[in-house]
């Protein structure tokens, strides 16, 4: 039987425009390469080992957008140390949800880090 792992959250309040943009793209090479304008960047290739560089430098980059932020210290456990590649991809997931919302709080495309066109 297949245990199901709680989801995570964290709160990205030092978030940037540059950061947020970088952490998508991280986020994408894990969830749907080839959205990533990363894809085919050297440091992360195809597979396994590409998403895992990936993950290690998302999870860089959220430390540094939530600082000594409460919240992340709740999770950082199970982030820094996923049991499974399914809580990697999980963690993604969360942290994907986090940098939709902060991009939205500044007005951003958090693809694009810019603020979308008026029409």
């Amino acid at each position: 039987m297949k245990q199901s792992i709680p989801k995570q959250s964290v709160t990205l309040n030092r978030a940037s425009p540059g950061a947020l943009q970088d952490a998508w793209h991280y986020s994408m090479l894990i969830l749907r390469r080839q959205d990533s304008t990363f894809d085919g960047d050297r440091s992360f290739p195809c597979g396994i080992r590409g998403q895992m560089r990936a993950y290690e430098s998302l999870l860089q980059k959220l430390d540094h957008m939530t600082a000594d932020n409460e919240t992340w210290e709740l999770v950082r456990s199970s982030w820094w140390e996923p049991e499974t590649f399914e809580q990697v991809v999980q963690n993604t997931r969360a942290a994907f949800d986090a940098i939709t919302q902060a991009a939205e709080k500044l007005g951003i495309d958090a693809r694009t880090g810019e603020k979308p066109e008026s029409l």
